[in-house]
Order: structure tokens, then sequence, then C-alpha cells
């Protein structure tokens, strides 16, 4: 969502697998002053690029990069696309900074980026998971991760940890209230997620992607694109409500892509991912869907409390029984339990058994599998 993914740390020099469905946002450098489709002499006016401007641009994002650049006239900020980088970049190899770099800082480029990405979720929201004819959701889902990774800007793929850790100081910076300039505690904090606890990646507050090329092809880069797909900037109500149960449905779907096109798989969010996988189980994966995709939180709720429902009457008919008088649980309902579900002889309505549900939601972590709260869930509306 709007932090760095947190995963298992793994080996820099570890290669992944090449995709088919998950392009990356690299573009192999082209040799210098390499021919172009467009020319020089196209550009005018102030800023305008010359032979040697354009070929800076070569040498970053190659023939193809930059003739889809600046085919419709864009020029980068200031004299040289060496200024679209800042000081920073300035002092490092040209070949160091990525393609995403470059286009996320073209006039026009973020802008047509949340335009297009408006458009893919309009889409995921009108699906109709009930529709058989609608096909393979899954397949659904990855059609439409695949093609955002593919447009100019949405990912960008960085070749070390310092180079993630300063992007995720300068998101930190933005988020805060007030946006601030980077200090030393962002660049701490970004340290500290990156470097002691594993995180190949993260969301930024502009709604793009940043991947440490180790995990370019794998769980962790469907993790991040799906919570594009999601919302903007990752943003979802259940999210707000409780951002690891967000991240645990993130991942149930980073995962389940991952495992069907045979990509590396990397633990996230391990307690909340496994309750999603059990809700799934359940409650079916178009439900999971339509909560997480539709940004239906009151979904999740309403089916809960629905299992809730079915499994607190079934016991009470149990215990109503003489002969189980002495009985104090029945199928993990126990009998001091139906003081809170029950008005005398009369289960409580729908709406008050959601709102029990989504308290125990609101109370767990989803950090340890042994915390109350996910036990209760457990016992009472997960387990049959």
């Amino acid at each position: 969502m709007n932090e760095l993914r947190r995963k298992r740390a793994r080996p820099e020099s570890r290669s992944a697998p090449k995709s088919a469905n998950l392009r990356s946002a690299r573009t192999p450098l082209p040799a210098e002053g390499a021919a172009l489709a467009i020319a020089p002499a196209s550009f005018k006016g102030p800023g305008a690029i010359g032979a040697k401007e354009i070929g800076a641009l070569q040498r970053l994002v190659g023939n193809g990069g930059t003739t889809q650049l600046l085919s419709d006239g864009r020029r980068p900020y200031g004299d040289s696309p060496l200024g679209l980088f800042g000081n920073a970049a300035r002092n490092r190899p040209v070949g160091a900074v990525q393609r995403g770099v470059v286009q996320r800082h073209l006039p026009g480029v973020l802008a047509k980026l949340a335009e297009d990405l408006t458009k893919v979720r309009a889409a995921l929201g009108a699906y109709d998971t009930a529709d058989p004819t609608n096909g393979n959701l899954l397949e659904y889902i990855n059609k439409h991760v695949t093609d955002i990774n593919a447009l100019p800007g949405m990912v960008t793929i960085l070749d070390s940890k310092p180079k993630l850790i300063e992007q995720l100081a300068i998101d930190m910076a933005a988020r805060a209230e007030p946006p601030t300039a980077v200090n030393a505690s962002h660049t701490a904090s970004a340290t500290d997620e990156v470097m002691n606890k594993g995180g190949g990646g993260f969301t930024a507050k502009d709604g793009t992607v940043y991947m440490l090329e180790s995990t370019k092809d794998s769980s962790a880069l469907y993790h991040e694109l799906i919570h594009v797909l999601s919302g903007e900037g990752g943003v979802t109500q259940l999210s707000v409500t409780k951002t690891n149960l967000n991240e645990g449905f993130t991942n149930y779907f980073a995962e389940q892509l991952a495992r069907k096109y045979g990509k590396t798989v990397y633990t996230a969010y391990p307690v909340a991912t496994t309750w999603v996988n059990d809700f799934v189980a359940k409650c079916t994966e178009n439900t999971a869907y339509n909560i997480y995709f539709k940004n239906n939180e009151a979904l999740l709720y309403s089916t809960l409390a629905g299992r809730l429902k079915t499994k607190v009457q079934a016991a009470k008919t149990v215990f109503d029984k003489p002969e189980s008088k002495a009985l104090k649980e029945s199928n993990g309902v126990k009998r001091t339990d139906l003081g809170a579900f029950y008005t005398g002889a009369t289960i409580k309505d729908d709406a008050v058994l959601a709102a029990a549900v989504k308290k125990k939601i609101q109370e767990a972590y989803f950090m340890d599998a042994g915390e109350p709260s996910i036990a209760w869930l457990k016992r009472l509306c997960i387990d049959d």
C-alpha cells in the first residue's frame, strides 16, 4: 500500500527467471549515436533538444524509449535531460538512472498514467464475478497487471538497495503531514525497512511502483501492482480500517498469480495472508475480489456475520436440548457466547452481528496467529 512491502531478506545476486507476463521497466542501453525515427530538428523553442541531448536520453532509456517520450514534442525540464534528476542523479553514472525515473518526471506522464489507471480500476470495479462467461478470475486480474506494468512511468526498477532507500525516504517525506523535505529520520526509517526488514519495493504516493532488480519478476512486483489496481495510491477503505489485513488481501492475489504463472514467491505478511487464504477457502475467491477490487469493505463484515449467525444458531439449537444442559461448547461456540448474539430467544439483527465482526477486525493486528481477536474470528466465523 503506502508503506514499503516487507519481504524476506534475499541475496542481491539472486536472479529471477524471465517473464512473459510481467515485463521489465528497464530498457537496454543502445550504442551511442544509434539512429532514431525522429530528428532533433523536430523540437523547437526554449529548451529545444539537440543531438547531444537526444544522445544522453538514448543512453538513459534506449532508442525506443527516447522515441516514445519525445515523439509528441515533450521536453525535459531545463536545458539538458540530466536536469530531470537533480544534483544527486547528476553525480551518478548515466546508465544508473532507470527508464521509469526519466518517464515519471516528464511533463504529462504522471497525469496520463493516472488517467489510464482510473479507467482500469473502473473496469475492475464493474467486473461481474457471478457471470461465468467472464472466464478465469486470476487470468482477468493478470491481464490488467500486465497491462499497467507496461505503462510508461509505472514501474521503476532500481539496481541497488541504496537507491531504493533514497526513493523510499523521498516518499516518506512526501507522505508527511504536511509534506516536508527529506531528513535524517526518513532516511533512517527507509534504511531500516530495506536493510533490516527485507523490503524489496513499495508503491509511492503518486501511485507508481519502485522495485529492486532482484524482486522484479516475483510475487513482490505482483503485490505492488495489485495495490495500484485496488485504488488510487493503493488506498482502499479496508486499508484505512486495518492496514495489515488489506496487505493480506493484496498478498493473497499476488501469491496466487505468482504461482499460476511460475514466478518466485516471497513470504510477506504471513499471518494476514494465511487469514485471507482461510477466508477464501470458506467464502470464495470471488467474494475476496469483490471486497478488495470493488472497495467493498462492508462485504467482508456481512459475509463473516452470515457465517457467525449460522454457526451460533446451530449451537443454540444444541444447547437448548434438555440433554445438553451441562454442555459448555458446541462446534467452537461457547454457551457463554450466546449472550452477545441473542436478545432472549431472538438472535440479534445482521447489522449488529456485522458490527461485532468489524470490532474484532479492528482489534486484531494480524501480526500473530495467536491474537485473541484472530482466534475469535477463526472460531466463530471461519471454521465450519
